[in-house]
């Protein structure tokens, strides 16, 4: 199930950036784009406006995903070491006679 997951992820980004990269040949001209940092407008292609919102907007998914997955192994690593420390526990509890636990 987890490489079906990530085949589809992975044909859903081909999928936008063939799109995207159609929209960046279709929309070649030159439009200016205000910034709210520089004073200046910019001259930018709308089409490469898009390519860059899609390729930062993938690089922060990717880090996000990065971020998730590093806490899940961290929490595994903790959860795995919690199970060990119970069943050395449930051992030596097993080990224990009826009459010394009364």
């Amino acid at each position: 199930m987890g490489k079906l997951r990530f085949v589809l992820i992975f044909c859903t980004i081909l999928i936008v950036g063939a799109l995207v990269g159609m929209f960046v040949v279709e929309n070649g001209t030159q439009i200016p784009l205000s910034l709210l940092v520089s004073a200046t407008p910019i001259e930018i292609s709308a089409g490469g406006l898009a390519a860059y919102a899609f390729l930062c907007g993938l690089i922060v998914g990717i880090l996000f995903c990065v971020a998730y997955v590093a806490i899940q192994a961290i929490e595994l690593r903790e959860l795995r070491r919690q199970s060990f420390s119970h069943k050395q526990q449930l051992e030596s509890l097993r080990n224990l006679s009826l009459k010394d636990s009364a």
